[in-house]
């Protein structure tokens, strides 16, 4: 019997997820004008909002457009503190080399464009230190872990682990609805489906997760200067690391995808909705500067 495809109901639930987002921060804005002014200025308003707005409204409600449906459960076999360590080293190997391969890329698109192309992340690292690292090491692990690899990765495997692993990496990097981000958080993201995938532990890619913000945020900068120099040091590493385990890495991004499972997904309205937006949340910045 040929299963039913879940990939409009995704597109859907993301694209909901994207616009409630967007209307709350309208809203709470909006409010804030009116009746109160002066809490745009203030660090802790603006904190607030980027909250409320997607974890207070834009989750619930992809939660709920997403819905039930078929999943696999993974078995449980947490990974040892050795692989643990290694999967970070990974992560991080591969954020810095994609982060610095798009700054070429945007420093090559701004050349021609003739003007910076707008950071978001700018804002986040603006905060205070404690609301940097409750938004970026607490929050944000945790919703985000839940959302693309309890929910929508067990979702995905039954049409495939590789096919699941990477189209909720690709999602994982849409949702950040960024050029900055798109592939650093890509990247970042097959390591932590794969930490899931093996450890069937959602608290281990949450910590994974928290532990590669840490690091990547530069909050721990000011107290240990020299952490940038020592994740250029894990460079190396990292490549090593991967290219031991390469066979084995592309024979499972390479499995076999459940027949005509490809098809359906290119054919499914939600995600052209969904690629749709994207596209105009990437290019909005250059066109609309």
């Amino acid at each position: 019997m040929r299963p039913t495809f879940p990939f409009s109901r995704i597109g859907w639930a993301l694209l909901v997820h994207q616009l409630a987002a967007l209307a709350a921060q309208f809203i709470l804005l909006t409010l804030a004008r009116t009746a109160a002014p002066q809490l745009l200025r203030q660090a802790g308003f603006q904190w607030g909002i980027i909250v409320l707005s997607s974890y207070g409204a834009a989750f619930p409600l992809f939660r709920l457009a997403l819905g039930s449906g078929p999943s696999v459960r993974t078995p449980r076999h947490p990974l040892g503190p050795r692989a643990l360590a290694g999967a970070w080293c990974a992560a991080m190997c591969l954020l810095l080399v994609s982060n610095l391969a798009t700054l070429f890329f945007l420093d090559v698109l701004e050349t021609l464009l003739g003007a910076p192309v707008h950071n978001p992340v700018g804002q986040l690292l603006s905060f205070p230190p404690w609301m940097t690292f409750t938004l970026v090491c607490v929050l944000a692990p945790i919703f985000e872990e839940w959302m693309f690899r309890a929910l929508m990765l067990a979702r995905l495997r039954p049409f495939g682990p590789g096919f699941a692993l990477i189209l909720s990496s690709l999602a994982f990097a849409l949702l950040h609805g960024n050029l900055n981000q798109f592939f650093y958080t890509f990247t970042t993201a097959l390591v932590l489906g794969g930490v899931y995938l093996r450890s069937g532990c959602l608290w281990q890619s949450i910590l994974l997760h928290s532990l590669v913000n840490l690091a990547g945020s530069g909050l721990l900068t000011p107290y240990f200067p020299v952490l940038p120099a020592l994740l250029l040091l894990n460079i190396p590493l990292g490549v090593a690391l991967l290219t031991r385990r390469r066979q084995a890495l592309t024979a499972f991004l390479t499995s076999p995808a459940y027949p005509g499972a490809w098809q359906a997904l290119c054919r499914a309205p939600g995600v052209l909705a969904l690629l749709l937006w994207t596209a105009l949340s990437f290019l909005s910045p250059i066109l609309f500067k």
